[in-house]
């Protein structure tokens, strides 16, 4: 199933909230090694707002809202408006004529399944660095940690339940997962390359416990 209509925005805006109070914790602490990795969090901050911002002026389109107005709101011309957003140099295709990827819901699962696994390299190997620079491996061993202690062993991976919407040239897949003591949801957002930009383990509605990521 290809759902069009999910919010767009709300797989980057998790990121951009959750990359912006580390930076901000990473800018007042006083260990030096922090300046070092406050550059990169303001990196994949800056990265993950440009594509925010592009992902909500396609929102804004789909609403019905001209160049014109885009334009006056970004401080830019009509056409300045449409040469970044909407075809021209850094701009992203409309949504509606954009494919997700093939096998979506596998390629979902096969992330779900490094991470649970703790399988290190295939996981963070697919990562784009705005997500690496969230999903640290002390946080990983910290989110695997707590979702075998709310929901224990992994079950199942129950792709033909996933949904897949796009954002932009975003592939997100929403998919149902069992555990021992529990379920759970997973979303994925893929790059066209396949490389991770978002990803989240929830518990199901009424589950202990929550696990939401970069």
């Amino acid at each position: 199933m290809i759902d069009r209509a999910d919010s767009p925005a709300t797989c980057l805006t998790t990121a951009i909230v959750d990359i912006a109070g580390r930076l901000a914790a990473a800018l007042q602490s006083p260990d030096a090694d922090a300046r070092i990795a406050a550059i990169s969090l303001a990196v994949a901050l800056d990265r993950l707002t440009d594509r925010a911002i592009h992902a909500i002026v396609q929102d804004a389109r789909n609403a019905g809202f001209s160049w014109q107005q885009i334009g006056d709101i970004t401080g830019t011309s009509r056409q300045g408006a449409f040469q970044r957003f909407g075809g021209g140099t850094g701009g992203v295709p409309a949504a509606q004529t954009l494919a997700p990827l093939p096998d979506a819901p596998a390629a979902a699962a096969e992330v779900i399944a490094a991470f649970l696994g703790d399988d290190r390299d295939r996981f963070r190997g697919t990562m784009t660095k705005s997500v690496a620079a969230v999903l640290t491996e002390r946080r990983t061993s910290a989110i695997r940690r707590e979702i075998g202690e709310t929901l224990g062993s992994l079950v199942a991976i129950e792709t033909a339940g996933a949904t897949v919407a796009m954002m932009g040239d975003m592939t997100i897949v929403t998919v149902p997962i069992r555990f021992t003591r529990g379920g759970a949801t997973g979303k994925v957002s893929l790059t066209p390359d396949r490389r991770i930009l978002g990803f989240w383990i929830d518990p199901v509605p009424g589950e202990q416990g929550a696990s939401d990521h970069g």
